[in-house]
């Protein structure tokens, strides 16, 4: 079981259209420690990142044929579960 105290961020990555990205990589890294933890986005574009401890967490999204984008400054809370659902630009643009 989870400890109550672990944080989750998960959500969905889509591209401009709003359709979903499979196989995304998304990479969460806890600014304090670099504690880095990545999960893969499935096919309907979500992802879930779980058992991370609270802290404050830049997020970086990568995609074949799509520019890299990263979101950073999440302060997460004991127990949060922090939704982070990225659009992607296409790569070049």
């Amino acid at each position: 079981a989870q400890d109550l105290d672990d944080v989750t961020i998960s959500g969905r990555v889509t591209d401009a259209n709003g359709a979903a990205i499979v196989g995304a990589t998304v990479t969460a890294t806890q600014v304090e420690t670099n504690l880095e933890r990545t999960a893969t986005t499935d096919d309907e574009g979500r992802y879930r990142i779980v058992d991370l401890p609270p802290g404050t967490y830049n997020v970086k999204i990568t995609a074949a044929n799509f520019a890299v984008q990263e979101q950073n400054g999440f302060v997460t809370i004991a127990g949060q579960n922090l939704q982070v659902n990225p659009t992607l630009a296409p790569a070049g643009v």
